[in-house]
């Protein structure tokens, strides 16, 4: 028998959760393993891409098994006690729980079929600030593609003590406290995974095989006693971003950001069916054939005079997202070329705004 406290496997059921995925059809990966020894209890889940293990404290039976339909255990914690009692029946393929009065039967799967995480990946593993690296991935992540056709851009990259993340029309670059060696690419729902490790500081290991064609790219992020494995097999390349940004600007002006924003939400309720605002000396407009045409004159004493057209509604989510302070800069070289929009916190980085099409 297997004995734990309601809290811990609360914790570790709701970090497995992350990755089970109750629509697969390997039954296996609809499973949560728990692997006991010297009064530890790893209790692991996997989607073979991502492997999350928790760590928790334990008392009695120094083996393994597995729980089908780990999300009704999940439903029935609120109603345990203080612990909960697992014990293994071998001759029927089952596992059966006990917590005061409370008691159920679940099925279970061989150990043996579970499968494992990598393990002790040979490469450099660099101290971070994971709530610094989160929270600096949840600023950008407005800029991820959402589209499968183009995997690398539902990827953050990480390079040196920057992470940028692109779409393709807007492009966000953020600075990180971690300077790391090697430059690797994270898909953005693994990044969310993150968020399991709370306010404490871990340590990411990764590393890619140089091999085209058996490529293997392995991930750790680890703390105490929470770890996250990842693996992928595809290699992609991200496109050079710095090639994007323009080397000079004509004009430099500074715009109120809730000014801006609110200017923004205005057009962007006013005209429904339109996509794009101009910026003309000062004033941004937007305008649609079912709808009309509005404008807003923003009350900066800076006016660029380049007129340029761009999507307000990337601008609305990266803008509201990124920006803490309150000024924006903006950086314009030509009608055709990225508008560059940054603010007075460096820690919030800067957005390439792609130039859209100037209607006649």
């Amino acid at each position: 028998m297997l004995t734990v406290k309601t809290k811990d496997l609360k914790r570790a059921l709701e970090n497995a959760k992350k990755v089970i995925n109750p629509k697969t059809t390997l039954p296996v990966l609809e499973t949560v393993a728990f692997v006991s020894s010297d009064g530890n209890c790893w209790i692991e889940a996997t989607d073979l891409q991502t492997h999350i293990q928790t760590t928790i404290p334990c008392e009695g039976l120094e083996d393994g098994f597995t729980i089908s339909n780990p999300l009704a255990l999940l439903k029935a914690i609120k109603f345990f006690g203080t612990e909960v009692s697992f014990e293994l029946h071998k001759e029927d393929y089952s596992v059966t729980y006990t917590s005061g009065k409370k008691s159920g039967r679940l099925l279970t799967i061989n150990i043996d079929e579970f499968p494992p995480p990598p393990r002790d990946i040979d490469a450099e593993s660099y101290p971070v600030d994971i709530v610094d690296f989160y929270k600096q991935y949840k600023k950008i992540k407005p800029a991820l593609s959402t589209e499968e056709a183009r995997p690398a851009l539902n990827c953050v990259y990480v390079e040196g003590n920057k992470m940028v993340a692109s779409d393709g029309f807007v492009m966000s670059v953020i600075p990180l406290l971690t300077t790391f060696k090697e430059n690797f690419l994270l898909f953005g729902k693994d990044v969310e995974r993150f968020n399991v490790f709370g306010n404490s500081a871990t340590s990411i290991t990764h590393k890619g095989t140089e091999d085209e064609e058996d490529y293997r790219f392995e991930y750790e992020v680890s703390q105490s006693d929470v770890s996250i494995y990842g693996m992928r097999a595809e290699k992609y390349n991200y496109p050079d971003y710095t090639q994007l940004v323009p080397k000079e600007f004509k004009e430099i002006y500074t715009v109120n950001k809730k000014e801006f924003l609110d200017a923004l939400a205005y057009l962007k309720e006013m005209t429904p069916n339109g996509k794009n605002t101009i910026y003309d000396a000062g004033t941004l407009t937007s305008r649609a054939e079912e709808d009309g045409e509005f404008s807003v004159k923003l009350s900066s004493q800076e006016v660029g005079n380049i007129k340029y057209s761009f999507s307000y509604n990337l601008a609305m989510k990266i803008v509201k997202e990124q920006f803490h302070g309150k000024t924006l800069t903006f950086k314009v070289n030509k009608h055709n070329t990225p508008i560059v929009i940054s603010c007075e916190n460096e820690e919030d980085g800067f957005v390439l705004l792609m130039p859209m099409h100037l209607p006649d």
